[in-house]
This record gives C-alpha cells, structure tokens and sequence, in this order.
C-alpha cells in the first residue's frame, strides 16, 4: 500500500502481521496513528516479516534487536519507518520516533514484560521466599553491572 511513514496510515486500511505478545502494542498503535487496523496473527516474528516483505501485511511492530535482525536478513525488503518507544536508536539514525511524529503512546503497551507463574496452591511463604530471592537478584550490583555489559555488547553488534 505504499505507506512511507507513520502519517500516512491515518484514516487508512492496515494489515499489521501480529504474534501473541504484539497484538496489543499493535492495537494501540493503529489507534494512535488513526489507522483502521486488521491484525494478522502469525506463529513467530519471522513468519510476520517475511508477510510484510511479500505485501501480505502494512507493518510489522516488535522489540528492537528482533526486528532488526529480520530487517537485515530480507536485505531491503523491509523497511524501518517510526521508533515506537523511546528515543532514536544509533542503528537507525533516520528513523522518527513516536514522540517525534506527534504520536501519543503509552510506553506500557510496547514494553516486554515478563510473569514468573507457579501452581495455583503455591504456598505464601513459598512465594515470599522466590519474589525476595528475584528481587535481590536483580538489585544485585554486579548482576546489574552484568547486565549492562551484556546489553553494551548486543547494541554494539546490532550497530
């Protein structure tokens, strides 16, 4: 359908390929940039973009280092239009960001979040005992620090 950039959706048709974890960022999206949205739900992120990439889908919205990777694997047939949460990305230095092109979004929508579940019976000191070990893991310093490292290394290698 030609859509260059996120204004160009406005009043508009769009097929947006989903995943189980997309529908709902995808939904707000297409609300916010007043599109009239069909998702398409696919088995994985690949299936997704490969759609695109044949004009089966308009867009295709999922985590940075994911999407990007299909990006670069399908050499042209997909391309970068909007950032959806935060700022310009140094891999994709033309590249608008939500805020940039007037959009209103709630970052909550595109953020992963991650549930750690346990049988229905699970005994409360039980769940005490895993939420203070998970929570002093993650505030641990060097776990941290870990972390920061391991993310430097994925940002170097996705720029």
């Amino acid at each position: 359908r030609g859509f260059k950039q996120p204004g160009d959706m406005r009043g508009k048709p769009v097929r947006f390929g989903v995943t189980t974890d997309t529908t709902m960022g995808s939904r707000a999206l297409a609300e916010a940039l007043g599109a009239k949205a069909t998702l398409v739900t696919y088995d994985g992120l690949p299936e997704a973009c490969l759609a695109a990439a044949r004009g089966d889908v308009d867009a295709v919205v999922n985590i940075f280092g994911t999407v990007y990777k299909q990006v670069n694997a399908l050499q042209g047939k997909l391309v970068p239009f909007l950032i959806v949460g935060g700022d310009r990305m140094p891999a994709l230095p033309d590249t608008p960001t939500a805020k940039e092109s007037g959009l209103k979004l709630e970052d909550a929508a595109f953020t992963l979040r991650h549930v750690i579940v346990g049988p229905p019976n699970l005994p409360k000191d039980v769940q005490q005992i895993l939420t203070s070990a998970i929570d002093k893991a993650v505030h641990d310093p060097e776990f941290t620090a870990e972390m920061k490292k391991a993310w430097g290394h994925i940002s170097k290698e996705l720029n």
